[in-house]
């Protein structure tokens, strides 16, 4: 791992993200890219103008200004954490222009921080980091935002839980879940629910144990949970095991079936308060 990309809006929710960031950043001894996008408000016809000047677009410079000094600050205040920094500013989309830059700079993981989603509407659309982890081509780690009482404590991956369907090609995705485990030390736990709705098509013992061949060094550990859902089952398996990092996998889905159906992955990034790492089979 090379580059780790950052994006930040500079708001307190991002955080928790940039220790994250921070802390993969020293273990791999990788560039630390920290991005910030604006992106331009709809101007409002409604304001007054001043000669051929509206007062819209002048506040818009404002806010892009402001926007370059934040960054230049939090990267000056980053100098001194011990890694490699290096900025990135943009405009546009935040997400798409996230998802260009970790294609252009060839970035291996791009840390982004997730806000409280609380109503009916953030759940329904999702949130900007369900969409950069489903985008994105390289591994994502979504990092829920801390409770504003929540005791502040040094990030450590000391539990990595795995979840797994066990019904296709995994090896890669196990193999990248494996190099993180063994980085930081950590103990590995797979998790398969047991669904209604999920396929179960093939012999798990067997199709574990072709893994553990595959990754002989370190023991595999299959735990079975049956819920009425993949996402019931994995909250609820997180609430009485604590984990420092959910790792799990998404594969490429056509627009109507995130509208109909959107998929495990994207529905546990938006609701759990453990960190996500994304990978995509």
């Amino acid at each position: 791992m090379k580059a780790i990309l950052f994006p930040t809006d500079f708001t307190a929710s991002t955080q928790h993200a940039l220790d994250w960031a921070l802390f993969f950043a020293r273990q791999y001894k990788a560039t630390l890219v920290v991005l910030h996008v604006y992106q331009p408000p709809i101007p409002d016809a409604t304001l007054p103008t001043m000669g051929d000047l509206g007062v819209g677009v002048m506040a818009t410079a404002d806010l892009e200004q402001i926007g370059r000094e934040n960054l230049q600050k939090l990267v000056q205040k980053l100098q001194p954490e011990g890694v490699a920094i290096e900025s990135e500013w943009r405009i546009g989309s935040v997400e798409d222009e996230i998802v260009a830059v970790a294609n252009e700079r060839d970035i291996d993981l791009i840390v982004t921080g997730r806000s409280a989603q609380t109503g009916f509407f953030d759940r329904l659309v999702g949130s900007a980091a369900a969409d950069v982890a489903r985008a994105a081509t390289c591994p994502v780690l979504v990092v829920p935002n801390l409770p504003d009482d929540a005791p502040v404590t040094p990030v450590q991956v000391k539990q990595v839980v795995y979840a797994t369907q066990l019904e296709f090609d995994e090896r890669d995705m196990l193999a990248q879940t494996l190099a993180v485990a063994r980085a930081f030390g950590a103990s590995l736990q797979l998790v398969k629910v047991d669904a209604a709705n999920q396929p179960d098509l093939y012999d798990d013992h067997q199709l574990l144990m072709q893994l553990q061949r595959q990754h002989g060094d370190l023991p595999l550990d299959l735990e079975k949970v049956k819920a009425r859902s993949v996402t019931q089952g994995l909250t609820e398996y997180l609430e009485s095991h604590p984990a420092d990092l959910l790792v799990m996998t998404t594969r490429e889905r056509t627009f109507f079936q995130n509208l109909v159906n959107p998929s495990q992955t994207e529905r546990m990034v938006a609701r759990t308060e453990v960190p996500v790492l994304v990978l995509h089979g």
